[in-house]
């Protein structure tokens, strides 16, 4: 019963000035031809899809060139491609090829050298045998090898010294020995002090602003019961339930974690404990009272607080925020402000006073001590407060009404390097320089920044690659003296890597950079600049005081001033600059390659659309709206006029602002900004002033936001100050145009959230503690992904990383990188399924049927055997043996109708045997092609028979046990007559002949009774009005596409949206955010890939079934509903292809 017929057909090697001229339709209506003038040229000649790159690392290169003319039907007969080398020796002359083929064309010359450039060109012979010659392109390529000898003598280089920035570490790790002399009874360990959000009533929830800390007191006074005593002053406290020994009792949250059950908020005084623990005996074994104790405080999970003494746990996993137990809420403590309190009348001291990073190494890593970091010196001069750093000692005297202090430990700043060197007097003919880092790097040459990528040199699984990049730097180096700089960041490498902690400095806690430049001057002569421990220095007191992708940056404009020209050969090193150390990486063995994608940069700039006001009154804080939500960091002018050298500037970004609902209301938060669903990312830069007007523009951090909230200002900044730069790692290509207005904000919504999440790989979301390339966010939307933008070697790159992280039994991650162990089994493997595993088969297969490249499928085709094999080593039962029993339970995830995950997700299966049965072939793969043809035909004949009733059509499944798993005396049937579980399978073409014909008419009917509302999720929404339409049922795609009522596409639209939301219902106006507070991304492109269906089924751009790539393709425009015009274009690889409709009434009248 399926499916369209095509409406036309057309070969192309050509851009088209008009996709179809000259002809009538079928049906009568006129179709608009272009002019036919003779205008002629090779154009966008690219090698391995890039132009003119540096850093080709195969020996096998890609060659693709478009032809442009005015001409209607012009077309490529026959090509000869020339590479040769600058000598103009040929490398390789694939003689006249009689082929219309211009893309991927591979080379098959003599053996590349490294480091070395090349120059290509292609003559084509059209279809009236006029000959075309191309301009010349050229290409460089890497080291064309992966090892570390490649690199010279270059080592890696950084410092031993590690910055502490108290106010964004939600994950410390506190010790100091406490004594409480004889006369004597209480001391307490003051932590979280000083925070600055609860300075500021519009920085959280409670409108809090004044004194707050949190205070751990050690309670001797009854000898016999000692105590430990917390108090957390100036923010609502926690009232935990407890267990009999008096300790938190713990729950289970997601994915195992555990954390304190909060029964209550209650406001509390200062000088009332908010809970209190009995000290165990053993605390005490061989010890008298009057011993110094050894206490850790430290955090776990974020928000869970647990404490020892002298070795024995006295407090675990407290909760102490009420916002949330766990990484899924905004974080209370942070470390902050350190210090002591003492009653009045009473001494206490404290030794070993010690911070350490966080997690478990081989060597001690501290942060803070008596000569560490900020040093004791931070307590000098507070009142009651003796300080001995030479004693390691710290007394604090009570005085006559107590004593409570504390100061801010923070220090240091992330690495720079630096190095100079001379030409002399020579001409310098060429220079290219390598270079890479643990963590991100910006290299300056002479004080100019070398490229313009942002990020460098990426995110990957660093275990298995470590990517470098080159560059021509001919034109910035001069006679003379030269400077080489490069300022670093954590990255992807060190700090907080993912939402849970234990990947926390997963790779290393220390960032370093390796470089190499090789100089050739016009007599001949060379130089090579290495990085090494001689000749260059590094400083770790810089102006990037800390930078996090998650936290923010904080930076210095006063010591930037004073490091002004650091990267330039007339800047005279202070004392602050010292020999680097080597840091060979703990994890070294990984091939260096260049990355198949281009960097991330600045793709645009915003304007501030509307300047909001002050946040709450007296607040000091002004809200700008953006007017789009997107990735990227501010660019913000400030005149001398509106800020004080050394005043700290904060900058706090969100997507939303809380609406005018009652619950709001109630809790005065009505146009605050909205960060809950930032959880554990602090998402705020600092700025602290310098002299004169000045720029702050973040480089080592992102925020996807819309509003930016700026504090710590005379006044008011005039929104013209303020700009956002927009960050990502492709740029948007396919346009959409047409007579519905929320279609077209749908449509640039959705280019919203691909700019947002395709920077470095394809993440879920750019804002939150998260930001990671889950697999089944990323496979739903590489169609739509594709038309919009060119990604195929965005996704090539990405996929490298998915395959390192393969296990060793061929299961996958359902993110990648995922920077942890994997000889086993994934460790998250419950929490997986099948249609997230997809990505490693759907993603090649895609792309390789978008752009006729077979590269992507070599790279993964026996990952992908190995991944099913893994699936069909598991039976689902003695009866079906050819569906798995591996299906996870990720499948259609946040749905509104919930559907069997092993239903939807064995259907996939079997359609990922089929792709694989069809990638074997088109890479020659006989025996793998052979192997999954019968693979498929048994598995989906029992899917089938499982699944399908087979006199309804109607899909169920069969269970033997109740819900809480006792088991049922009789089987039970669970029908799902959802919107995923049929149209699901039908797009994946796994019904069978006789059930086909039953799902469509269930699926249209579940469709109606649903009030044509979308109740999918993830898994099954790309799939709803491609089913509809491929089987004809055009006005009831429409219906479902045009619907504005909750849930439905353009529902967000309606509510404001500029980007795609994670949740049907992340806001809705009868519930607000519907509970969703903190797991609620505004920013997330799953849910938008319906833009596949708007420009291959509305528009009509597809390829011709079973062709890969463009060069001949399909345009069969699908005109419906209330639209009276649609039209866009797809940039394929032969060119752009355009379509455009008019029509009245639901007929069309003109094609174009």
């Amino acid at each position: 019963m399926k499916r369209r017929e095509s409406l036309f057909k057309r070969n192309m090697a050509v851009v088209l000035a008009a996709a179809v001229a000259g002809s009538s339709l079928a049906g009568g209506f006129p179709v608009l031809a272009a002019e036919d003038t003779a205008g002629k040229s090779i154009v966008s000649l690219t090698t391995d899809g890039l132009e003119n790159p540096i850093g080709v690392d195969t020996q096998t290169p890609v060659f693709s060139w478009q032809m442009q003319s005015d001409k209607i039907g012009a077309g490529q007969t026959a090509y000869q491609l020339v590479v040769t080398d600058m000598d103009g020796n040929t490398m390789w002359d694939s003689g006249t090829v009689e082929s219309g083929e211009s893309t991927n064309i591979k080379y098959e010359g003599e053996t590349l050298q490294p480091k070395t450039k090349y120059q290509w060109t292609v003559t084509v012979t059209d279809e009236d045998g006029e000959v075309w010659q191309s301009e010349t392109n050229t290409f460089e390529t890497s080291f064309l090898d992966t090892t570390y000898e490649s690199w010279g003598d270059a080592q890696w280089i950084g410092s031993s010294k590690k910055n502490l920035d108290a106010a964004a570490a939600n994950l410390f790790d506190m010790h100091v020995d406490v004594t409480i002399p004889e006369g004597s009874s209480k001391a307490s360990v003051i932590l979280g002090a000083d925070d600055f959000r609860l300075q500021n009533p519009a920085m959280n929830v409670w409108g809090n602003a004044g004194e707050n800390y949190f205070r751990y007191e050690v309670d001797l006074s009854d000898s016999e019961n000692p105590k430990l005593n917390i108090y957390v002053v100036g923010m609502p406290a926690c009232v935990n339930e407890l267990d009999e020994d008096g300790n938190p009792v713990m729950v289970e949250g997601r994915g195992g974690m555990s954390y304190s059950y909060v029964t209550q908020e209650e406001e509390n005084a200062a000088d009332e404990p908010d809970a209190t623990v009995s000290i165990p005996a053993e605390v005490f074994a061989e010890k008298t009272q009057s011993d110094p104790i050894t206490v850790r405080i430290w955090t776990n999970q974020c928000n869970q607080v647990s404490v020892s003494m002298n070795g024995v746990d006295v407090d675990s996993g407290r909760q102490l925020n009420p916002l949330g137990g766990d990484h899924n809420s905004n974080t209370f403590p942070n470390l902050n402000s350190i210090g002591f309190a003492v009653n009045a009348g009473e001494t206490a001291l404290y030794s070993d006073l010690g911070i350490d990073m966080y997690g478990d190494y081989d060597d001690d890593m501290v942060l803070f001590d008596q000569t560490t970091g900020a040093t004791y010196s931070i307590f000098e001069g507070l009142e009651g407060v003796t300080v001995s750093s030479e004693e390691d000692l710290i007394t604090v005297d009570g005085g006559e009404s107590g004593t409570l202090v504390y100061a801010d430990p923070s220090d240091g700043a992330s690495p720079m390097v630096r190095t100079e060197f001379s030409t002399e007097d020579k001409e310098v003919a060429s220079a290219r320089v390598y270079v890479s880092a643990q963590g991100t790097y910006e290299m300056f040459i002479n004080g100019e920044k070398v490229g313009d990528g942002l990020f460098n040199p990426g995110n990957e699984e660093y275990s298995t690659y470590m990517p470098y990049q080159i560059y021509d730097v001919t034109e910035m180096l001069q006679t003379g003296e030269n400077a080489i700089g490069v300022q670093m960041g954590q990255g992807w490498w060190s700090g907080e890597l993912n939402y849970t902690t234990g990947d926390y400095n997963y790779y290393e806690p220390y960032q370093a950079v390796i470089a190499r430049m090789d100089v050739t001057y016009t007599d001949g002569t060379t130089d090579t600049i290495v990085t090494n421990d001689q000749d260059w220095t590094v400083s770790t007191e810089g102006p990037v005081k800390s930078e996090s992708h998650y936290n923010g940056e904080r930076y210095d404009g006063q010591t930037a001033q004073e490091y002004e020209g650091w990267a330039t050969a007339e800047y005279t090193e202070s004392e602050d600059w010292e020999q680097p150390v080597i840091h060979e990486p703990r994890m070294n063995d990984f091939d260096f390659i260049v990355r198949y994608d281009e960097e991330a940069r600045i793709v645009k700039e915003l304007d501030v659309q509307k300047a909001l006001g002050e946040s709450r009154e007296g607040s000091g804080s002004y809200i700008y709206d953006m007017g789009e939500n997107v990735i990227g960091v501010p660019k913000i002018t400030i005149p001398e006029e509106y800020v004080d050298p050394g005043s700290t500037v904060t900058i706090r970004y969100a997507e939303i602002l809380y609406p005018d609902l009652p619950e709001y209301q109630e809790q005065n938060l009505v146009g605050t900004m909205m960060v809950e669903n930032l959880r554990a990312a602090l998402c705020t830069d600092f700025y602290i002033a310098g002299e004169g007007n000045q720029v702050f523009e973040p480089h080592f951090t992102f925020h996807g936001y819309r509003y930016i909230e700026i504090s710590g200002l005379k006044k008011e900044l005039p929104a013209e100050n303020i700009k956002t730069e927009v960050i990502s790692s492709v740029e948007m290509t396919g346009t959409y145009d047409s007579s519905n207005e929320l279609v077209n904000r749908l449509y640039k919504n959705v280019q919203n959230s691909q700019t947002s999440n395709f920077l470095s790989l394809p993440t879920d979301c750019p804002q939150r503690n998260e930001r990671l390339g889950w697999t089944g966010d990323a496979q739903v939307f590489s169609m739509a992904a594709s038309y919009n933008a060119d990604v195929y070697n965005f996704y090539r790159n990405w996929l490298k990383s998915l395959r390192a992280c393969q296990r060793t039994d061929g299961s996958l991650p359902v993110y990648a990188p995922t920077a942890e162990p994997r000889e086993d089994e994934w460790s998250g493997s419950g929490f997986s399924g099948v249609s997230w595993d997809a990505a490693l088969t759907v993603i090649p297969y895609n792309m390789y049927m978008q752009t006729g490249n077979p590269a992507i499928i070599e790279d993964n085709m026996e990952a992908i055997d190995r991944y099913l094999d893994y699936l069909d080593s598991y039976d689902m039962s003695e009866e079906y043996t050819h569906l798995t029993s591996r299906t996870g339970i990720l499948a259609d995830w946040l749905s509104v109708d919930s559907t069997d995950a092993g239903l939807i997700n064995n259907a996939v299966y079997v359609y990922l045997i089929g792709l694989a049965r069809d990638m074997a072939e088109v890479i020659g793969d006989t025996a793998l092609q052979e192997k999954y043809a019968q693979q498929y035909d048994l598995a989906k004949a029992e899917w089938n028979d499982c699944y399908v009733e087979a006199e309804t059509g109607r899909l169920y499944t069969t269970t033997t046990t109740d819900e809480a798993g006792e088991p049922l005396e009789e089987p039970e049937i669970v029908y799902y007559d959802t919107e995923a579980a049929y149209a699901t399978p039908l797009r994946y073409n796994v019904f069978n002949e006789e059930n086909e014909a039953k799902a469509v008419e269930n699926y249209v009917e579940t469709v109606k009774a649903a009030g044509y509302t979308i109740t999918s999720g993830f898994s099954g929404t790309p799939n709803l009005v491609p089913v509809l339409t491929e089987y004809g049922y055009i006005d009831e795609a429409y219906q479902l596409f045009e619907q504005t009522d909750y849930a439905s596409w353009l529902y967000p639209v309606t509510q404001g949206a500029t980007s795609i939301w994670e949740r049907w219902n992340s806001y809705t106006v009868e519930g607000g955010f519907n509970g969703n507070n903190s797991m609620n991304s505004f920013n997330h492109f799953s849910l938008g890939a319906i833009s596949e269906w708007m420009t291959s089924y509305q528009l009509g751009i597809t390829r011709e079934e079973g062709v890969a790539g463009y060069k001949s393709f399909v345009l069969q425009p699908t005109v419906g509903g209330t639209f009276t015009y649609a039209n866009g274009s797809y940039d394929s690889n032969y060119g752009t292809i355009y379509s455009g409709w008019t029509a009245k009434d639901g007929v069309m009248e003109t094609y174009t």
